[in-house]
């Protein structure tokens, strides 16, 4: 599979034997690929994710207890928008069914990947006039609609994810000439601010530019009165989630900045996101987008993409704990940064030592590892143990109990009970010797110990496996039995 490069005006792959997809089709199989993402890729990329969130919202539900909830909880430094969503919809189902946590869960994703998969087709019409040249327009269209790790990122219903997309929309849709349009963009800045305060250093940037070298004082008023509703409604949003008046993003830099807590966490040095950047964002191909990064911002220096930008990147630099997940805001802007960080390179920059014919084999080669990242990611879960319980809840609606030696799987940092049904109990044994069940009655035994699997295989029947069953026919050279995943067994009447 490879973007056709003929004259046309028109978006096209060539596939093997013969077939072509036009634009429409390209669309539409991107946008397959968002929902199906949405619906496998269960469970969370951080525990924030989940715990922040879903778990915050259970507690309005009473499905939590508040001394259950993350220590982020009593000091009062997370914003309440996404909860509250969480709430609304989870109330909302309620009306017709008995809500399933995991219906749920995927219909919150599956609203994250439309939206963004409609941001995506907002930036890709404002922006493709930019690249006259044909590959170039099929790059940034490629890059928009395809990319393995947005497609990820954009189905998860998480504050990182969130709140760039609030931004995104809010950047590509800004009218210099319209006031009540900006107003209206600046109520989707302050949502991406009550949703993640780090966004503060990209509004910053973006007003910043609007004010020192567009010169519109009128436009930056506007923005900012739209942003100061979005506060306002945060304030409200938070005083009915903890009971009172809080200001949830001094709490935060109280806690993570002055009482340097977020360095508990891990101290990285300045280059650390570069690094990462190289590491999972498919290398060596991801030395594209640094290149193509520092190309926009040297090139680019007026640019408002480049204003926008640039404070956001500084600050996480500077900042003494990273993790990769900051830099996910920027996510949606990276088809247009490194679209345009390759136009510089062929235009500004001496191009010519990079042989036409390897430059070729490279781009082939990229597409056909990002389609098989893509594939990998659109049908595997976020999280394994999200698998299981999905599995036990949907499996065991009646009184179960679960056996466990080591560790319990529902236990993390803290225990997961948005996941949980209440007729679920979990009893801690120090090994298999110390089963002593009646007889008739059943009961569950999760483990990811060998020894413990090959003695229960003797005598009772395995339900659920890490592993789908027809992963073993791709055990070569024995790789399942060299990983470590969790297996349930059915257990009846252990004696």
């Amino acid at each position: 599979m490879h973007l056709d490069n003929s004259s046309k005006n028109e978006i096209q792959f060539k596939l093997p034997f013969g077939f072509i997809l036009n634009m429409p089709a390209l669309l539409f199989c991107s946008f397959i690929f968002f929902v199906t993402t949405s619906y496998f890729s269960i469970g969370y990329y951080h525990l924030d994710e989940h715990f922040q969130i879903l778990e915050f919202a259970g507690s309005k539900l009473n499905l939590i207890s508040i001394i259950d909830l993350p220590w982020e909880y009593k000091e009062q430094m997370r914003p309440a928008i996404q909860p509250l969503s969480v709430v609304v919809i989870y109330k909302f189902f309620s009306l017709f069914v008995t809500p399933n946590p995991f219906v749920i869960a995927f219909f919150l994703r599956l609203i994250s990947a439309l939206f963004t998969f409609s941001i995506l087709t907002l930036f890709y019409k404002k922006f493709e006039s930019e690249f006259q040249d044909n590959y170039l327009k099929k790059t940034f269209f490629f890059l928009s609609f395809f990319l393995w790790f947005i497609i990820f990122n954009g189905v998860r219903f998480s504050s990182e994810n969130l709140s760039g997309s609030f931004f995104a929309l809010g950047f590509v849709s800004y009218d210099s000439n319209s006031a009540k349009k900006n107003i209206l963009i600046g109520l989707l800045l302050g949502l991406a601010l009550i949703t993640r305060f780090q966004v503060a250093f990209l509004i910053f940037g973006f007003l910043s530019w609007i004010l020192i070298i567009q010169k519109s004082k009128k436009n930056t008023v506007f923005l900012v009165l739209g942003i100061s509703i979005s506060i306002v409604l945060g304030f409200f949003i938070d005083f009915w989630f903890y009971g009172k008046w809080v200001f949830t993003s001094y709490n935060y830099l109280e806690q993570n900045i002055f009482q340097n807590k977020a360095a508990q966490y891990g101290i990285s040095p300045w280059w650390f996101y570069f690094s990462e950047i190289l590491k999972y964002t498919l290398p060596p191909f991801s030395l594209i987008y640094l290149v193509c990064l520092g190309a926009v911002l040297r090139y680019l220096p007026k640019d408002i993409l480049t204003w926008t930008i640039l404070p956001f990147i500084i600050i996480h630099l500077l900042i003494g704990h990273k993790e990769l997940r900051f830099l996910f805001p920027l996510l949606l802007f990276l088809p247009l940064i490194t679209s345009r960080g390759i136009l510089i390179v062929r235009t500004k920059i001496n191009f010519n030592f990079i042989n036409p014919k390897l430059a070729k084999i490279v781009t082939k080669l990229f597409f056909v590892s990002n389609f098989l990242c893509l594939i990998f990611i659109a049908f595997k879960p976020a999280e394994k143990l999200v698998s299981i319980y999905k599995f036990i809840y949907n499996t065991y609606p009646n009184s179960t109990k679960l056996f466990y030696t080591g560790n319990n799987p529902y236990l993390g940092l803290n225990n997961n009970y948005f996941y949980k049904r209440e007729s679920l109990t979990f009893i801690k044994v120090n090994s298999i010797a110390e089963l002593n069940i009646p007889n008739s009655t059943k009961v569950l035994f999760v483990t990811k110990n060998k020894t413990e699997i090959a003695e229960l295989q003797k005598s009772n029947k395995i339900v659920y496996s890490s592993y789908p069953v027809w992963l073993k026919f791709s055990n070569f050279n024995h790789w399942m039995e060299r990983s470590n995943p969790y297996y349930i067994f059915e257990i009846e009447g252990y004696k």
